[in-house]
């Protein structure tokens, strides 16, 4: 996976790309380069419990953008926002770093991610 370090956001390199007119579906690392992204290195990410979050940090050299994450605690807080917390956790510690190496993987957690939302949705739809 490629991407840039733009006010320390990760900005993923997209899936096609246009170099000197002529766009290019497949890029290959030689045209990401070209255009400045870098290879992404994710680390470890750690266990949380309940009333802890990961926060994602990032750093970069001349070669590449390194992904290490920091265990924050959580005040307590409400279901609706313990699942929204998750989906975040679920996008950036699995699916970002698995979608086009695991797809059988990313299935499993997307579908994680939906059981989740509907359960979002009923709260939410219940409080109003």
């Amino acid at each position: 996976m490629f991407a840039k370090l733009i006010k320390n956001e990760l900005k993923l390199a997209p899936h096609f790309v246009e170099i000197e007119g002529k766009t290019i579906l497949n890029p290959q690392e030689n045209d990401y380069r070209l255009l400045g992204y870098k290879p992404v290195v994710y680390s470890d990410s750690p266990s949380v419990l309940s009333n802890q979050t990961l926060v994602e940090t990032y750093g970069e050299d001349n070669e590449k953008i390194y992904v290490n994450y920091q265990v924050q605690s959580v005040p307590n807080i409400s279901r609706e926002e313990e699942i929204k917390i998750e989906l975040m956790e679920i996008d950036s510690k699995s699916i970002r770093p698995l979608r086009a190496q695991e797809p059988q993987r990313l299935l499993e957690l997307e579908n994680e991610a939906e059981i989740l939302r509907a359960e979002l949705r009923s709260i939410t739809d219940s409080s109003n």
